[in-house]
């Protein structure tokens, strides 16, 4: 087997990444209020594709899991999330099929862990539809990051005193390097009265 040279970058990419009643708005589904961090669970996908010559390798690593260690309050009015000291941890395995031209020559499982520094932060967000929110400045669910963050939209609903704010996102970047990356992460995040 050949020395494969995307392998890092196809893991760096695995840990991607959340009462109905009548408010003003005309939404049956109220999320205002004070609400307590549960937790994330996150199925991901990353994959990543170099030819090199007449060779094409290809890495696709997946990874499924709940974050542990939460802890944080989140504060929901009509336009805005307030996150206070919110903090998770992951700890998973990643699993990674490696192929030459279309073959499966490995599998491996690895490890990743990691432990998000509390945050606290604020999201502007508008409501769409009845089971629809839209982050224009997106949503942030991390401390530490410097970068910027894509708009996007989420679904919502609340079931059993839970609210569940659920996503998905997908990127696709051919950097100079010829080597093609592909990722996506479907994430809720639930919160609890």
């Amino acid at each position: 087997m050949k020395k494969n040279p995307i392998l890092l970058s196809a893991m760096a990419f695995c840990l991607v990444f959340a009462s109905c009643k009548k408010d003003g708005s005309g939404f049956s589904t109220d999320i205002t209020g004070d609400w307590t961090f549960e937790s994330i669970h996150a199925v991901t996908y990353a994959e990543s594709i170099n030819t090199l010559g007449p060779d094409i390798y290809k890495n696709v690593t997946t990874s499924d899991y709940t974050t542990i260690n939460n802890s944080g309050t989140a504060a929901i009015d009509g336009s805005n999330i307030t996150m206070s000291n919110t903090s998770y941890a992951v700890n998973t395995i990643a699993h990674t099929n490696m192929y030459e031209n279309g073959v499966l020559v490995d599998t491996f499982s690895m490890p990743m862990s990691m432990a998000l520094p509390t945050f606290s932060g604020t999201t502007a967000y508008t409501r769409v539809n009845n089971d629809s929110v839209y982050f224009s400045n997106g949503f942030i669910m991390g401390g530490g990051s410097t970068g910027a963050v894509e708009p996007s939209g989420a679904r919502i609903k609340i079931e059993n005193g839970k609210l569940y704010i659920m996503s998905s996102h997908e990127e696709m970047e051919t950097p100079a390097s010829g080597v093609t990356n592909y990722t996506k992460a479907d994430a809720t995040i639930i919160y609890h009265r």
